[in-house]
């Protein structure tokens, strides 16, 4: 009983050291070519719609939603690992791959 409580405790112990470290270290999705090429959709619409540069931002692919690509642009200085809603100008865009166009904007 002794040691089938210890086990218990440990394995309980180790649970939250665990999920701290996968949520502080979470790697964006590989970048296939369809998705290297939507990049300048983004890039597009930054520089049309904010009037931003290139190397005050960088863009980081995060996935799909449907069918629609989830791009991050994230402004130097922001902290990806710790964006919170209207704490920094960093934003996501749904682009959608068959029209190349953004479908919409999101914020943090």
């Amino acid at each position: 009983m002794k040691y089938v409580f210890l086990t218990l405790a440990l394995s309980l112990a180790a649970v939250p050291a665990l999920a701290n470290e996968v949520s502080s270290d979470m790697v964006a999705p590989q970048m296939t070519k369809a998705e290297k090429k939507l990049v300048s959709v983004v890039q597009d619409y930054v520089r049309d719609k904010r009037g931003w540069m290139d190397g005050i931002y960088s863009i980081e692919f995060s996935g799909y939603e449907g069918d629609l690509a989830v791009f991050t642009v994230l402004v130097t200085g922001d902290d990806p690992r710790h964006l919170v809603r209207g704490n920094g100008q960093t934003f996501q865009v749904l682009v959608d791959p068959a029209s190349r166009k953004v479908k919409s904007e999101r914020f943090f």
